[in-house]
C-alpha cells in the first residue's frame, strides 16, 4: 500500500475486463514445467480447497498470526490438520484460470493478522559459495 503509484499499478491482475490487486508473488520454473511446492515455514495446514479460478489452495498457519497461502497448485500432498516442517513438499505447481497467461506457476502470499505482507521476506534463498 505504501508503494509508488506505478508499482501499485503493476501489481494488478486483469481478469474479465476488471483489475484486482495482486497480493502475493508468482513463482515459476525457468523451463515452464511444474515443480514441487514446499512449506516456507513450519506450521499446521489450516485449509485445502479447490477453487475454480485459482486452482488448488493450501493455507498453513504459523506462529505470530502468520499464514502462508499457496494458490494454483496442481496436486496437493497434505490435508487440513497436518503439521508441516519448513521445506516439506505440499504438492506441485499448476495452472489456473485467474492468471492463465502466467502458465504453470505458484501464487504465494503471506498474511499477518489477516493482512498481506511482502512474501519475499519469508522465502529461503539458496546460499552460494563465496567467489574466490
Amino acid at each position: 500500500e505504501q508503494a509508488p503509484a506505478e508499482e501499485q499499478q503493476n501489481a494488478l491482475v486483469k481478469y474479465n475486463n476488471s483489475y484486482f490487486p495482486h497480493t502475493g508473488i508468482d513463482l515459476k520454473a525457468a523451463d515452464g514445467n511444474s515443480f514441487d511446492v514446499v512449506a516456507a515455514l513450519e506450521g499446521k495446514v489450516a485449509k485445502v480447497e479447490n477453487d475454480p479460478l485459482v486452482g488448488k489452495i493450501v493455507e498453513v498457519e504459523h506462529a505470530d498470526n502468520l499464514v502462508s497461502v499457496y494458490q494454483g497448485m496442481e496436486n496437493v500432498a497434505v490435508k487440513p490438520g497436518d503439521e508441516v516442517t519448513k521445506g516439506q513438499i505440499l504438492g506441485s505447481a499448476g495452472r489456473n484460470e485467474y492468471e492463465k497467461d502466467a502458465g504453470v506457476h505458484l501464487h504465494f502470499e503471506v498474511l499477518v493478522d489477516g493482512k498481506p505482507v511482502n512474501p519475499e521476506e519469508y522465502l529461503t534463498q539458496a546460499k552460494t559459495a563465496p567467489e574466490e
